[in-house]
């Protein structure tokens, strides 16, 4: 079609400027009339200009279109029709097209009219030769500013829901990271309770409390799926749930002796993976924030990282991209959080880390993914 179109226009450049060129008296033929026609009921302009951009005709749809008359525009160069913020754009455009006898382009420009009134307009523009020269162009100009007032009004929407989503997404993983994070806190203090002498009922109360932590755990993350199948992307990173738990013998044989070097900065979230890790053997030291990991890093070596990313100062991924890139590390990094997000595992394998898993965990997953990762097993993207 717009080859097309391009060709009519181009065949009716060529009538106009022959019928221009006039001939001798009573010599005008049925067809010079029907160019006449087109060109005074033609529903934009049609104008033509010499190589310096003087114009040297225009038709009647010159007042409708810009408000002036024909014979205030004719002798006048074209810029004074061009928004002064678009003439450089313009000029640069019909030069280009000049020196390369490009015989027909197409531009969207912004034009002036006689009462100052900004209109968006698309002009067809075609060389005028003369003897196989170039002399001029002979343009075409339709108003377009509706359309276009439509197309960036569906632009600014469409800005406006992508940012809205953004903001939705972050609220979700705050939400999640605000929620998980004193989850992870009453799991791993069952856990160690239950590791103390207790009565039956109160091995039974710590057991709910457990069964309710892993049922809020669940309900956050189908809040979560449901908001993701709404926009049609993918749901969160889940943990697998039947991993099966090591005894202790395992966990001894596991992590004895290993050094462990946790980046967290919730109080309570580092007594629970302390005490997870110490429980198999390890040694294990703390630093509250991914700039405290580096600098540590920089003078003490690790068998292995339990990196948190939601942190003050320096977060998990900045800390991880300085450890691999700045220092070179390849000191395997599990990357643990209480912020649920679409892509979560993939953004943090990205970064450099080795495997990822959700706050809270549980104790049987927790060493099944050192483990993993000790022996070299790649995580499952």
């Amino acid at each position: 079609m717009g080859a097309i179109f391009g060709a009519a226009i181009a065949a009716l450049a060529c009538g106009i400027y022959v019928w221009r060129r006039g001939k001798p008296a009573g010599a005008k033929t049925a067809g010079e009339f029907r160019y006449r026609e087109i060109v005074d009921h033609f529903s934009g302009v049609i104008y033509s200009a010499d190589t310096d951009g003087v114009i040297d005709f225009v038709s009647p749809g010159v007042l409708g279109l810009m408000g002036y008359y024909e014979d205030e525009v004719v002798g006048r160069h074209y810029s004074f029709l061009v928004d002064p913020e678009f003439f450089a754009m313009v000029a640069k455009h019909y030069v280009r097209q000049f020196g390369r006898q490009t015989m027909e382009t197409t531009l969207e420009f912004r034009a002036m009219t006689r009462t100052g009134r900004r209109k968006w307009v698309e002009q067809i523009a075609v060389l005028r030769k003369k003897e196989g020269v170039v002399a001029g162009f002979q343009c075409f100009v339709r108003d377009i500013s509706e359309t276009k007032a439509l197309q960036l009004a569906l632009e600014t929407t469409g800005r406006e829901l992508e940012d809205a989503r953004k903001m939705e997404e972050q609220f979700l993983a705050n939400m999640s990271h605000e929620i998980r994070t004193p989850m992870n806190g009453i799991q791993g203090l069952a856990r160690m309770l239950r590791g103390t002498t207790l009565t039956s009922e109160q091995q039974e109360l710590v057991g709910t409390i457990d069964q309710l932590v892993k049922q809020l755990g669940t309900t956050i993350d189908d809040i979560l799926d449901y908001t993701k199948i709404k926009t049609g992307e993918p749901g969160i990173d889940r943990q697998a749930t039947e991993t099966v738990a090591m005894d202790n013998v395992e966990q001894a044989r596991l992590l004895n002796d290993l050094r462990f070097l946790v980046v967290e900065d919730n109080p309570i979230n580092q007594q629970i993976t302390d005490r997870a890790l110490r429980m198999a053997g390890a040694s294990v030291t703390i630093a509250g924030d991914g700039a405290e990991a580096v600098r540590l890093l920089e003078r003490e070596r690790f068998d292995m990282i339990i990196m948190d990313l939601q942190m003050p100062v320096m977060d998990g991924y900045e800390a991880t991209r300085q450890l691999r890139e700045k220092l070179s590390l390849d000191t395997p990094i599990l990357a643990m959080t209480a912020g649920a997000t679409p892509g979560g595992k993939k953004r943090c394998l990205s970064a450099g880390m080795n495997d990822y898993m959700l706050k809270p965990f549980q104790i049987g997953d927790f060493y099944s993914h050192i483990s993993q990762l000790l022996n070299g097993v790649p995580a499952q993207q």
